[in-house]
């Protein structure tokens, strides 16, 4: 939000995060104008306007055999342990890419929180699923991990996830929400490209 910030001095912009399914009741409740996220629930009264697309990675610890491969598919670390990020959309999302690889994940750890997932990576508890790319391979803690691309058997349709806008269908749009709206189409997509 520094970026609004900097560009609309003018508007004042509050930020919730939360889970996917709280920020649809507030759209539809009239408590948010305007929801950034994964497009992973569908919901008839909300309107998505996708931004770009992100694919998945495997965090690896630093010194994990498979640290400096190009891609690295699920297969590969069918006996090693998970650190899930366990919120409810995400963890049906890699439901399905661990089903297309045909493996069943050992989840060690479970999480609601990027960050703790990347530092657990980072100690060796194991490796982790995520879609946007750090911007730094190291953790909170200042310790290492690798980011590798991931190989699935999927379409990328499927396999990418897809970052939307969204607002109720049929509401008003307040120049507020237009101007932040126009914000998040010119430079979302550039930034997630540079990771």
């Amino acid at each position: 939000m520094t970026r609004a910030a900097t560009d609309l001095p003018e508007l004042a912009v509050s930020t919730v995060e939360d889970s996917h399914d709280k920020l649809a009741e507030g759209m539809l409740g009239g408590l948010f104008e305007l929801v950034l996220g994964y497009d992973l629930t569908d919901h008839p009264e909300l309107k998505k306007e996708v931004l770009c697309e992100v694919s998945p990675h495997v965090l690896l610890p630093a010194d994990h055999r498979l640290a400096r491969r190009r891609k690295v598919a699920l297969t590969a670390l069918a006996d090693e342990p998970l650190v899930l990020l366990d919120l409810p959309h995400s963890r049906d999302y890699f439901a399905r890419l661990f089903q297309a690889s045909g493996v069943s994940p050992w989840v060690r750890h479970r999480t609601h929180s990027a960050e703790l997932a990347r530092a657990l990576v980072a100690r060796g508890g194991g490796y982790t699923l995520l879609n946007l790319r750090p911007r730094s391979d190291v953790s909170i803690e200042g310790l290492p991990y690798a980011v590798v691309p991931l190989e699935v058997d999927l379409a990328a349709s499927e396999a990418h996830l897809r970052v939307v806008l969204m607002r109720v269908a049929g509401a008003r749009r307040t120049r507020k929400a237009e101007a932040l709206a126009q914000l998040c189409r010119r430079y979302l997509p550039s930034l997630i490209e540079q990771n």
